[in-house]
């Protein structure tokens, strides 16, 4: 995945919609990540990202960003999917102390305002341990 430190082509409809000011986040965009802030992106983020980049090149990234921007019941399963296989990794390179507390702080992100408060927290954090 190529990686540019620029907002996505479609910032100005993302930021309709998320507050995301004041926030450093990564957006993937077919398949190119965008990291505005520049700062280091995480395997087990690239992870994540590569999840939504395979979502978006199979319905096209358009239609993706459409349905993600508009309807939060498709913003959240694409979501659980990026989320799920970020915390395999996890589970894969860290001891079960460190696990939890990724696992923590990603149900403390997919719960939050952030993604239009789609779920609620023990629920994030159940889905995504199941996976």
């Amino acid at each position: 995945m190529k990686i540019k430190k620029e907002y996505p082509p479609n910032i100005k409809d993302i930021r309709k919609v998320f507050n995301i000011k004041d926030r450093s986040v990564v957006f993937t965009f077919g398949d190119v990540l965008y990291n505005p802030s520049g700062g280091d992106i995480p395997k087990d983020l690239m992870e994540h990202e590569a999840v939504h980049s395979g979502q978006q090149l199979k319905i096209g990234v358009d239609m993706w960003w459409n349905k993600y921007i508009k309807e939060s019941k498709f913003r959240l399963e694409m979501e659980l999917d990026a989320y799920a296989a970020q915390y395999r990794y996890i589970k894969s390179n860290y001891t079960c102390k460190y696990q939890k507390v990724y696992l923590t702080g990603f149900a403390m992100d997919l719960s939050s305002d952030l993604y239009g408060d789609i779920i609620k927290y023990h629920d994030a954090e159940t889905k995504i341990r199941r996976g």
